[in-house]
């Protein structure tokens, strides 16, 4: 696999093969609003394309094969020169136990997205993550001036 160009508003998304219904609204939004969509179907994809390039957020599946995605969380949590406080992370899954959400707020990922969703509420969860990314970069403008 080579890494893709970097470009500015780009979004990895990792979903497991049977969501077709859910990938394709998602791409659809993601579209929509502007952002080039890297897809994987696999975890290990999903690590090796957020530890070579820049992505504004990912969200990525409980159920995608090899890896899930809090396990790519983990991994890259792992890894020094990764940080998923830079990218920030949405897990999606029809099911999360008290103890699944207990480690995946230990691993620092941003949000859960509870199968199934409307477009309406992955609209209003990109809005937050586009907020977050902006008050992030102001803030970083600021510590440099």
């Amino acid at each position: 696999m080579v890494p893709l160009m970097e470009t500015k508003r780009n979004v990895l998304l990792g979903v497991s093969d049977e969501d077709c219904f859910f990938r394709q609204m998602i791409i659809n939004t993601l579209l929509e609003k502007g952002y080039e969509v890297v897809l994987v179907f696999d975890g290990d994809e999903a690590y090796f394309y957020l530890k070579t390039a820049d992505y504004d957020f990912a969200i990525l599946d409980m159920n995608m094969p090899l890896k899930n995605g809090l396990e790519v969380v983990t991994l890259l949590n792992r890894e020094q020169e990764v940080s998923i406080e830079k990218t920030p992370v949405i897990l999606m899954s029809s099911d999360f136990s008290l103890e699944v959400k207990k480690r995946i707020y230990k691993e620092g990922v941003s949000h859960l997205l509870l199968k199934p969703f409307s477009q309406e509420n992955l609209c209003k969860l990109i809005g937050l993550i586009e907020s977050i990314i902006m008050l992030r970069e102001r803030i970083s403008e600021f510590k440099r001036a």
